[in-house]
């Protein structure tokens, strides 16, 4: 994830990166939130599957977070 997120921000210029996750994928979650991506939304209920109900999670990294991460 880091390189992609390096390449988003140094290569691409982008002012911000956005992911989508459902809560259930606990990994991505944990590793988004290790990486600096902040918590913006959450759409309850959102996905369906393993028959039931599962928010859906909106994560975002503005560019100057990521620099103050990485330095």
């Amino acid at each position: 994830m880091a390189a992609l997120v390096a390449y988003a921000f140094n290569f691409l210029d982008l002012a911000r990166l956005g992911v989508v996750v459902a809560e259930y994928n606990t990994a991505a979650v944990s590793g988004l939130e290790e990486d600096g991506f902040t918590l913006e939304g959450q759409d309850r209920e959102a996905v369906y599957a393993g028959g039931r109900r599962w928010d859906r999670l909106r994560f975002g990294l503005l560019r100057r977070e990521y620099r103050r991460v990485t330095n």
